[in-house]
């Protein structure tokens, strides 16, 4: 910014002088509001804004500075004037913005609207609240035809920023607001969690060898970074290789973080709060330190839990829960394997694994945080 002031000078004491002056703006400013949609939480404790916005890619000779809040701005001189272009990939479309000289004075500013700006929605974040294919989010209680004719890829069930690792809040620039389990299945039948050998996975991610370091386990997309700087792909790690080019078919935008192998503590959440297993609420479960796993009794109809958040979905769109399926998670766990979760209509079971050699149906689900 240029700012000029004219001043006085006026002697003071001891042969010292005074100069008095007050500055002014000579530049112009131009803020130009790109086209976003702002979900704004109503939550308490509050949740960050949810913004989702397609970027922009300006080719003018004047390239606005981009805030993080999605607004451009642009100094220039008054006489001069600026003339803007650029391309939105949510509009799918080009605009431009030419600003006469003169036709903003110095010390001012004026704010252009691209296709109406920011639209802000006022939402609270629930558990259960439907995620969109696009970023958008529709309430858990919306009407059957309105699920149904949007394109629903997942279900929130975690919405505590807390409980979401370093490495999904840094991929997403420090600020996140939940997390979504994938509506279908990203692989059925996968029984080895990997071909390498399990010594060189141990050099890479930590042991969780009990009940609180599971729960505590709560970034699986930090444990798939790990691997993937260990060994350059998921090559020879089915379970997150499916995860990963579970993206190939269901994208989602750039707002998330993409859908992952979920870890022992996400799955806790999971099955927590979508689940319904009140032994997973427990303090005392949640700070079990002694080197175990277990399973609980009495958790009750828990496919059956499941399964109601999905009632609005066509069965096309989504697999159901089923009695003793076998989860993997990312997560390692003791004895240089992985851990597992199982359940049918009475009772949770928490396994660890490296290879499934028995019959069974071992799956690959999907979370993704934004």
């Amino acid at each position: 910014d240029l700012m000029t002031a004219n001043g006085s000078v006026e002697p003071g004491t001891d042969n010292s002088l005074t100069l008095t002056f007050s500055m002014a703006h000579r530049m112009a400013l131009a803020v130009v509001e790109l086209p976003a949609f702002v979900y704004r939480f109503t939550n308490k404790p509050s949740i960050p804004d949810y913004v989702i916005s397609g970027p922009t890619e300006f080719d003018s000779e004047a390239l606005p500075y981009l805030i993080s809040d999605g607004i451009c701005r642009y100094l220039f001189h008054p006489s001069a004037g600026v003339e803007f272009s650029a391309y939105n990939d949510r509009l799918q479309c080009e605009f431009s913005i030419e600003i006469q000289p003169n036709q903003i004075s110095g010390g001012s500013y004026r704010i252009y609207k691209i296709d109406g700006g920011r639209v802000v929605k006022l939402h609270t974040l629930r558990v259960g609240d439907f995620f969109l294919a696009d970023g958008h989010l529709l309430p858990y209680d919306a009407d059957n035809e309105k699920v149904q004719t949007s394109n629903v890829v997942g279900i929130v069930f975690q919405t505590n920023p807390a409980r979401v690792g370093d490495a999904e809040k840094k991929v997403l620039g420090g600020e996140v607001h939940a997390l979504v389990m994938a509506l279908k299945n990203a692989a059925v039948g996968v029984s080895c969690w990997s071909s390498a050998p399990i010594e060189s996975i141990n050099e890479y991610l930590p042991s969780c060898d009990s009940k609180a370091l599971s729960y505590n386990d709560i970034s699986g997309y930090w444990n798939r970074g790990q691997i993937l700087g260990a060994f350059g792909s998921f090559d020879e790690n089915p379970t997150m290789k499916a995860a990963d080019e579970y993206n190939k078919y269901y994208p989602v935008p750039a707002t998330t973080t993409g859908w992952y192998l979920p870890s022992s503590g996400q799955c806790w959440d999971l099955l927590q709060y979508l689940g319904g297993c009140p032994a997973l609420a427990d303090p005392e479960e949640q700070t079990d330190a002694s080197p175990r796993y277990g399973n609980w009794w009495k958790q009750g109809d828990i496919p059956a839990s499941l399964n109601k958040w999905m009632a609005k979905i066509d069965d096309k769109d989504k697999d159901i829960f089923e009695d003793r399926e076998l989860f993997w998670t990312s997560t390692l766990c003791y004895r240089q394997k992985f851990c597992q979760f199982s359940f049918n209509t009475d009772a949770l079971y928490w396994h660890s694994n490296d290879k499934l050699t028995y019959e069974s149906r071992h799956l690959v689900r999907p979370v993704l945080a934004f």
